[in-house]
Parts: C-alpha cells; sequence; structure tokens
C-alpha cells in the first residue's frame, strides 16, 4: 500500500486543481490523491472512482515521482495521415463543392411508396446505363440477350465495353 502524505501547499494546489478543471479525468486524478492522503483504503477508492487498483497505483506513483504534473494526461501522437498535407486544401474544395462542382448531375432522392416505386426506380436504373454507355445495345445491361442465354449475375455491369 502505497502511503501518500501532502503538505498544505500540495493538498491546496490539489485541491484548487480539483474544483476548477474541466477535464474529468484529472479531477477524478485529484480525487483520487486526495482521498489517499487521508487515509482511504485503495481498494475503496478503485471502487468509488470506477478503476481498477492497478489503475490507482500507477496514479499513486505518478503522483509521488513528478507531482501534479504526473497525473496529467499524456496524449500519443496519433497516426501519421495518409494524405498529404499540400493536397488537404484542394480536397477541401471538392468537398465543399460537392458532386455539381466536380461536373457530376445532381442526385434525385425519391422516397419509396411501396412495389411500384421499386419498379419504376429499377426502370430507371436500366434507362440510365444506355445514356451512360452509348456503345451498349438497349437491353444488354440486364442481363438478358437475344439467343435466350442469361449473363452470369455475379458479373453486373463490370463485363460491359464501357465500363
Amino acid at each position: 500500500m502505497i502511503k501518500v502524505t501532502l503538505s498544505a501547499f500540495e493538498r491546496g494546489h490539489l485541491e484548487h486543481t480539483f474544483k476548477t478543471t474541466p477535464n474529468r479525468r484529472l479531477r477524478h486524478r485529484c480525487q483520487a490523491m486526495l482521498m489517499a492522503a487521508r487515509g482511504r483504503r485503495h481498494h475503496h477508492i478503485a471502487d468509488d472512482l470506477g478503476i481498477s487498483p492497478r489503475t490507482l497505483q500507477r496514479w499513486l506513483h505518478a503522483y509521488q515521482s513528478h507531482g501534479l504534473d504526473g497525473l496529467t494526461i499524456r496524449w500519443g501522437p496519433g497516426r501519421t495521415p495518409h494524405l498529404p498535407a499540400a493536397l488537404a486544401p484542394e480536397i477541401l474544395t471538392w468537398i465543399k463543392a460537392g458532386p455539381v462542382g466536380c461536373g457530376l448531375e445532381p442526385i434525385r432522392i425519391t422516397p419509396l411508396h411501396g412495389r411500384q416505386s421499386e419498379h419504376r426506380q429499377s426502370a430507371e436504373r436500366r434507362d440510365s446505363v444506355p445514356a451512360f454507355c452509348p456503345s451498349v445495345p438497349r437491353g444488354a445491361e440486364s442481363g438478358s440477350s437475344t439467343n435466350g442465354s442469361a449473363r452470369r449475375p455475379s458479373a453486373g455491369l463490370s463485363g460491359l465495353p464501357c465500363l
């Protein structure tokens, strides 16, 4: 069991930090130090704060070796970004401009109202393929052919010449 003895200055500094910090995690750490200094048992402190006794031991060791600076949370550097910093402004302008700013047509969102709407949407999808791929004959995108043999359903539109 780690004994914590606080001077009047240290106790006042911990109490002030406990009362004024907006950081909940630092507030719990200060509270743990104050309870340990009053002689409260470590497993009771851990139960009250919802932490493990081992975590409390780490906090006590950090406070004894570094003082209040040992209780502050140090964040790691984090993961390195995948995008270069030079491209960030250009990507932001793409996002702000949206699909229309990139030369694409706006998306029409229609609510589904039963089976008729689903049928109409599948018809719209069938009609949009020839507009997108003028080299594909009408009906070829749905998988049907003139001789009655069906294409593999897993092939999708990837087998079309324009895609």
